[in-house]
C-alpha cells in the first residue's frame, strides 16, 4: 500500500468519530487527494500560520478548508522528520 493510500485509510477510520461535515469534507479531501496535494505542495508553512487558517476554518465552520490546513500541517510535519533524518 502506497503512502497516499494509507493516509485515505486512515482518514476514513478516524472521520466516522466525527460530525457530519466534517465527514463531508474529509470525503472531498480524498475524493481529490491529487487536487489536495497540488494546493499543499511547497514550502514548508510556518506552523503558527497554519495554525491560524485552522482556527478561522473552524470559527466560519468551513470543514473542507479546516481539512486542507490540516492536511497541510501533516504533509509539512513529514517534509520536516524526512530533514531531520
Amino acid at each position: 500500500m502506497n503512502e497516499k493510500e494509507l493516509s485515505a485509510e486512515y482518514l476514513m477510520k478516524q472521520m466516522e468519530t466525527l460530525p457530519e461535515l466534517e465527514q463531508t469534507a474529509i470525503r472531498w479531501l480524498i475524493t481529490n487527494m491529487e487536487i489536495a496535494e497540488q494546493l499543499v505542495e511547497g514550502d514548508i508553512m510556518e506552523k503558527e500560520k497554519i495554525e491560524s487558517y485552522i482556527k478561522l476554518a473552524r470559527e466560519r465552520n468551513n470543514y473542507v478548508i479546516l481539512a486542507l490546513a490540516s492536511f497541510k500541517r501533516i504533509k509539512d510535519k513529514h517534509k520536516t522528520d524526512k530533514q531531520e533524518n
